[in-house]
């Protein structure tokens, strides 16, 4: 989840391009990734607490891409 959330922020190719704020609903996530609305929340509530990112209504906000880049890092077998 941690690559995909970096990817739409990367702009899907855009160089140099890095969007802070994804506005994007937790259900389109979730479709996105094939796991429940549930999983996703789970997850990103983890992100969260650890301090990569920030949840508001509808966007998430990432507040540290260097810890989000490192929580892809830990699991590289899932998106």
């Amino acid at each position: 989840m941690a690559r995909r959330l970096l990817l739409m922020a990367g702009g899907y190719g855009e160089p140099g391009a890095l969007r802070r704020v994804l506005k994007v609903p937790q259900e389109d996530l979730a479709m996105m990734l094939a796991l429940s609305r549930q999983t996703i929340n789970q997850v990103l509530k983890q992100f969260e607490t650890q301090g990569a990112l920030k949840l508001g209504y509808a966007e998430i906000e990432i507040t540290d891409v260097q810890k989000l880049r490192a929580l892809a890092d830990l699991n590289p077998a899932t998106d």
